[in-house]
């Protein structure tokens, strides 16, 4: 999977700030717009991954605040002592603590291939609200799992694991140390913010003019065209998938037996090469 670079979403207001009236220019709005902008956009490159660690307490759990998308949620019963040692130790972490905080989306992959397999996923149970915040268009297989899990609209979980730890691996927007929201580099996309929010300026002018002001209403149908193509375009060339993803594809699908998920494993295996012995 190739590195996507990101940088702040305020580059884009400066590129607008230098073509507007500084009398017409409200930095606020234009914020609030381009954040729109953003999140209408079809590409999961606007997404990054992240794992948190979190207590389970009298079969209850908050997912993190800045989730949007659910991927995993993987527990295990030991103290907290005994599960700080075991993570610090493989993620070569060195903080003190860390629970509740982000971690490498590495986490759940090392933990597994070093041996602490104890970690097991928690399956998830059929609920008006589940799937749509989770990966996927239906709910995964797990008839190995022993403990499920649902979630309610106040991001919520409830789950059979009386008491515990749960590792959650999740998609979140980005964000720099600031809390500005990230971007991914994309000329396409710079470009389809920028005209968003100069639609949503002059779709301002039209509203206040009341329909008298023809130049307003075509600046605002132009850039609104163009928010539109250029999103669109920018969504399609970032989700392509790359040399490393295709080739995985092919060797997840070219075989006998095609693998169509390891939710029980972390999804570990699926490109693995697949052993054929004459008899």
């Amino acid at each position: 999977m190739e590195a996507t670079p990101y940088i702040s979403i305020r580059s884009v207001l400066y590129d607008i700030s230098t073509m507007m009236d500084q009398k017409e220019w409200n930095e606020a709005n234009m914020l609030e717009w381009a954040y729109r902008a953003l999140r209408k956009n079809k590409s999961t490159k606007i997404y990054t991954t992240k794992v948190a660690l979190i207590d389970v307490y009298e079969h209850k759990f908050p997912l993190p605040v800045d989730l949007k998308y659910l991927h995993q949620i993987a527990y295990k019963v030991c103290t907290t002592e005994q599960l700080y040692e075991e993570v610090k130790e493989i993620l070569g972490l060195d903080q003190p603590g860390f629970e509740g905080s982000s971690l490498p989306y590495s986490a759940l992959l090392n933990l597994y291939n070093a041996g602490f397999n104890r970690w097991t996923p928690l399956r998830l149970s059929p609920s008006p609200f589940a799937l749509s915040i989770h990966c996927g268009y239906r709910l995964p297989e797990c008839p190995t799992c022993e403990h499920e899990y649902t979630v309610d609209e106040q991001l919520i979980c409830t789950t059979s694991l009386k008491e515990g730890k749960v590792l959650i691996s999740y998609m979140a927007y980005p964000e720099n140390e600031d809390g500005d929201a990230l971007m991914p580099d994309h000329p396409d996309l710079r470009d389809a913010i920028m005209h968003y929010c100069l639609h949503r300026h002059y779709m301002s002018k039209s509203l206040k003019a009341a329909g008298t002001d023809q130049s307003a209403d075509r600046q605002r149908d132009y850039h609104l065209a163009m928010y539109q193509t250029l999103s669109a375009k920018s969504a399609g060339d970032m989700n392509l998938p790359s040399l490393n993803e295709l080739d995985n594809y092919k060797r997840q699908h070219n075989r006998l037996v095609p693998r169509a998920h390891q939710y029980d494993k972390f999804f570990l295996g699926l490109n693995g090469q697949e052993r054929v012995r004459n008899a």
